[in-house]
């Protein structure tokens, strides 16, 4: 967690065992923690807390970010998440979602599902 910070400030972790707990670098470079409820940032003492599961924060990216992504690196995973059609498809290629989807759905559906669905670009676990 810490090295995927350093190299990516931007990211953001959450403590598996109590999601409350996320943990983010500043603008200044310094790892902090904050307990969701709470307007208190505090400095990760590094001692106890590298022994804990982490897991990042993802956000969702719109289908068109999907598209790009896919141009770009041929090779990503992407997940796609909409309970009200009961699709969940979790790191598979873009190809494969869209075969899927296309096989099992009409033209309308497709549509809906593709734009208002929450996707996520996943990062390659051999990164």
């Amino acid at each position: 967690m810490i090295k995927e910070l350093t190299e990516n400030p931007k990211k953001e972790f959450v403590l598996k065992s109590d999601k409350r707990v996320n943990v983010f670098m500043t603008v200044g470079g310094e790892v902090c923690y904050i307990v969701d409820g709470c307007d208190i940032v505090k400095p990760l003492k590094l001692d106890g807390w590298l022994k804990q599961e982490w897991e990042e924060v993802k956000e969702p990216v719109s289908f068109m970010d999907v598209l790009k992504q896919a141009k770009k690196d041929n090779a990503k995973l992407f997940t796609i998440k909409n309970p009200e059609h009961d699709v969940n498809f979790t790191k598979q290629p873009l190809y494969f979602i869209l075969s899927y989807l296309s096989s099992t759905c009409t033209d309308d559906l497709l549509a809906d599902i593709l734009l208002n669905s929450e996707w996520y670009i996943e990062d390659d676990e051999n990164d």
